[in-house]
């Protein structure tokens, strides 16, 4: 492989496999219609308290209006959130997938797990040779990593800015 700009330049044909922007893509698409369904009924039940002065409501309009839809969107490993309380998720081990190595705080935004034990298989270098491979690969090499046992990775969700410590001499 080699590169021009931004093309990537093979010798022999590859296989691409853009399935982890699928899932990404779908699930950023059902977060955004849950959120938008579940505002736009919030804003009609909203009108509709206002226009019909007999509509008794167990809430005040500004509850209303200032809760936000929660959900958990769980798509085998890869989470997309959106709670007011954050939501603990297991850190699965590896090597016992029935232990956790830690847990993670969720709450609004995304979170994706991955390891070479979850998805791997094996390559015929010849009829003597076969390579166990997986899916996480050295950015530098394009070669599967051979000492990273799993990722984790969390996201804010788009538009919050991550929270500093102050600096000396700084405002918070």
């Amino acid at each position: 492989v080699r590169s021009s700009g931004t093309t990537l330049v093979t010798r022999s044909p590859v296989h691409v496999d853009f399935g982890a922007c699928g899932k990404g893509y779908l699930v950023d698409s059902l977060g955004g219609l849950l959120t938008d369904s579940e505002l736009s009924r919030t804003s009609h039940v909203k009108s509709a308290e206002t226009t019909n002065p007999t509509c008794q409501s167990s809430t005040s309009d500004s509850k209303r209006e200032s809760a936000a839809p929660e959900f958990v969107i769980d798509a085998g490993g890869d989470l997309l959130a959106r709670t007011n309380k954050p939501i603990r998720v297991a850190l699965e081990d590896p090597d016992d997938p029935s232990c956790a190595v830690g847990v993670a705080l969720i709450g609004d935004g995304a979170f994706c797990a991955s390891a070479p034990s979850r998805r791997h298989w094996e390559v015929a270098v010849n009829e003597q040779t076969h390579l166990a491979i997986h899916h996480l690969l050295n950015a530098i090499d394009g070669l599967p990593v051979q000492q990273t046992e799993a990722t984790w990775v969390a996201v804010r969700r788009r538009g919050q800015r991550p929270r500093r410590p102050p600096c000396p001499g700084r405002g918070p």
